[in-house]
């Protein structure tokens, strides 16, 4: 929660004309409107947060184009390789 030095503000609103009744209704009108604002520290946890959540999800994501990486390759040495002399005279044709 935001923090706000009120006795400032309330000698402020004094040395402005306010009395003290109207000061203390806007101190007490300010710290009903701003009381649940995030601080910096807030602020700095939700991003420490989700930072943390992103690396895992991108360590997952990793992990798994790794796998499909990994699939990629066996599938062109168990099937492209093995035909890739059949496909020769096809690929000459394409010039």
């Amino acid at each position: 929660m935001a923090q706000i030095d009120t006795l400032q503000y309330y000698e402020h609103l004094i040395k402005g004309g306010d009395t003290p009744l109207e000061a203390k209704a806007h101190i007490y009108a300010l710290n009903n409107a701003v009381g649940d604002l995030p601080t910096k520290d807030d602020l700095t946890n939700l991003e420490t947060r989700i930072d943390a959540k992103l690396d895992t999800k991108f360590g997952i994501l990793g992990a798994q184009m790794k796998g499909i990486k990994t699939i990629g390759w066996a599938i062109f040495v168990g099937v492209v390789l093995p035909n890739l002399a059949s496909w020769l005279p096809l690929l000459r044709g394409y010039k």
